[in-house]
């Protein structure tokens, strides 16, 4: 009786590598990295050589694990706990601001202001601005 290894016999197609998401694809590891660009703060990651791994296709960063992203805005992660937010007394600011990103498109800049808290009904004016560069 013989057997044969599905995974083996369809090396060449690749069909039976890991999934590595729209902005990845499967190489062979050369000289113990991933040969990647990386979102700041990501270190290298390290492979066997020889071993397929996901890498990053050109022009994406790696963000961490096999994840590739195709601008340096999506390397970080954004987080808004709305109900901070909304309760604090203090006013509320949000505009786009980036140090290493340009920008070349219309943005918002916000204000909040807290007016009240009654019975769990919080009441806040927002304003706003539209602005480029």
């Amino acid at each position: 009786m013989m057997s044969v290894n599905k995974c083996s016999a369809l090396w060449e197609i690749r069909s039976c590598s890991q999934d590595c998401g729209p902005h990845g694809m499967v190489s062979s590891c050369k000289n113990g990295k991933v040969d990647d660009d990386y979102c700041p703060g990501v270190g290298p990651a390290t492979c066997k050589d020889g071993e397929d791994v996901c890498r990053c296709k050109v022009g994406t960063l790696r963000k961490g694990g096999t994840q590739c992203v195709a601008t340096k805005r999506e390397c970080r992660d954004r987080k808004w706990e709305s109900a901070k937010t909304l309760t604090t007394m203090d006013d509320v600011y949000a505009a786009k601001i980036s140090d290493d990103m340009p920008m070349n498109f219309k943005t918002k800049c916000v204000r909040s202001v807290f007016k009240s808290n009654k019975c769990d009904v919080i009441e806040r004016t927002m304003t706003y601005r539209e602005m480029i560069g």
